[in-house]
């Protein structure tokens, strides 16, 4: 009857919460629950041939009769302890069955976690194998393959984009999920990255959507600025007036703000900025920001003016 309490480990399972509704318990998770439960069967069988062919008690006989189940289960079977009865023979037989599915499934599942990965980014990365064995069957020189690469992710995330996905969602839920898409956007930027999100929540329905071609232009110099432009999607080029008109000084992609202090103080663009793909920039107008500090005195966040005013801080999304 002891071996009834065996059967709590069953119980293993509702202690891994679950960490998506969608994507169900983690694959650790799962090989976690697994390893329990064949260390349980072991003793289990152990027990059992145990009473079937040592007939002893003491730990030395229990330690070859666990030494039997694992060399079996394993699908090892030395042969140095092996049954001499019909019983134990029969034993053999189905605990062998068992134990090849066993490991079966055991290594199924550690594959899997080894080999587990986002779906997003796994789907990017087979986009990028075709395109590098593309450029490998036609003897595109590797200066080349190294442009088109840094190019490429960008327009990969861009058409993979969660965008695309939730499209096929109900429009409230679209809504709602672009509610924090757009809190995090706002977020990347230094100047509201302590932000209370109660203020991000009251900002994100004066951003406005800008959907470009590429080659257009986002800002011209000496264009006067009156708010802060997030660059949602796509890839585009900072360019320098002057003789040269494509002297780039900077590739900015997605994720990427700029003229955050015209908020503040409007400003002239020192520079051309130009779009090399497809782009979805937001962009937050100096009035709407004031409005909303208006409205909302008590969530604007300490030193917000300072940060504004202070330099450019680099982004993290940028190429030089």
């Amino acid at each position: 009857l002891q071996l009834l309490r065996l059967l709590r480990v069953l119980r293993l399972p509702t202690l891994f919460r679950q960490s998506s509704p969608v994507r169900g318990r983690p694959v650790g998770a799962k090989i976690l629950v697994f390893v329990c439960l064949a260390a349980t069967a072991l003793h289990v069988v152990s027990c059992v041939w145990l009473r079937l062919e040592e007939r002893a008690a003491g730990g030395a006989a229990y330690l070859r009769s666990l030494y039997w189940a694992t060399s079996t289960v394993a699908s090892v079977g030395y042969g140095d302890v092996h049954a001499t009865n019909l019983s134990g023979r029969v034993f053999s037989v189905l605990l062998m069955l068992a134990g090849a599915g066993s490991y079966a499934y055991f290594m199924g599942n550690v594959n899997a976690l080894l080999l587990h990965r986002d779906a997003f980014h796994v789907a990017i990365q087979q986009r990028k194998d075709y395109l590098a064995a593309f450029m490998s069957r036609y003897s595109v020189p590797w200066a080349v393959q190294k442009d088109m690469f840094r190019i490429y992710q960008t327009v990969l995330e861009s058409t993979l984009s969660e965008s695309s996905n939730l499209r096929s969602l109900p429009p409230f839920m679209q809504e709602q999920l672009q509610l924090f898409v757009k809190i995090k956007l706002i977020r990347h930027v230094p100047a509201f990255q302590h932000s209370p999100v109660q203020f991000l929540h009251a900002l994100v329905p004066y951003l406005k959507q800008r959907v470009l071609d590429a080659g257009s232009v986002v800002v011209r110099v000496g264009q006067l600025l009156h708010g802060l432009h997030i660059l949602a999607q796509g890839v585009v080029e900072v360019r320098l007036p002057g003789a040269d008109e494509d002297a780039v000084a900077q590739t900015l992609r997605d994720g990427s703000w700029f003229s955050e202090a015209s908020l503040a103080a409007p400003a002239p663009s020192t520079s051309t900025i130009v779009s090399i793909t497809s782009c979805t920039i937001y962009e937050l107008d100096a009035a709407d920001f004031a409005r909303v500090r208006q409205s909302h005195p008590d969530l604007v966040p300490a030193g917000l003016d300072v940060r504004l005013a202070e330099p450019p801080t680099p982004s993290p999304r940028v190429w030089s």
